[in-house]
């Protein structure tokens, strides 16, 4: 198989996986969907408030009747939300859509990396190959540090 050829393929492959996880993960109808319901209290509530904190008054505490109280996660999650925040986005499902936006890099880089190893055919299998990996589609469509 010729060069030209092999990167044709493995393009292919790629724009395969990019219209798999658009399918199967991107275009989740999130009012929909079981996370807003769980017991006691789902994680992405805890963390939009954080991110909305952080991104507001540059502290990190959840703010509840007038009270201020230290969540019980660590900050890192938070703090990818409050770009998002920057841009207008305030919503509970900001937290969603930080794990698809992180689910997307990961396979860019992926691809990125594997393109740049000449390993033309293989980027784009290992692409798609990522993207109907069940763990990747569950992680990469919810905020819950659960799973």
């Amino acid at each position: 198989m010729t060069e030209r050829t092999q990167r044709c393929l493995g393009i292919a492959l790629f724009v395969m996986a990019l219209i798999t996880y658009t399918a199967t993960v991107l275009t989740i109808a999130l009012e929909r969907t079981p996370f807003y319901n769980l017991p006691p209290s789902p994680d992405a509530i805890e963390y939009f408030a954080g991110g909305l904190s952080l991104a507001e008054e540059g502290d990190y505490q959840i703010h509840v009747s007038g009270q201020s109280f230290p969540p019980r996660y660590p900050f890192g999650y938070s703090l990818l939300m409050v770009p998002l925040f920057w841009l207008g986005f305030e919503s509970i499902e900001v937290p969603f859509r930080v794990n698809q936006v992180l689910g997307a890099a990961l396979i860019a880089c992926l691809f990125t990396y594997l393109w740049s190893c000449r390993l033309y055919v293989e980027s784009g299998l290992a692409a798609l190959l990522l993207t109907t990996f069940p763990a990747f589609i569950i992680q990469a469509g919810s905020p819950m540090s659960e799973m």
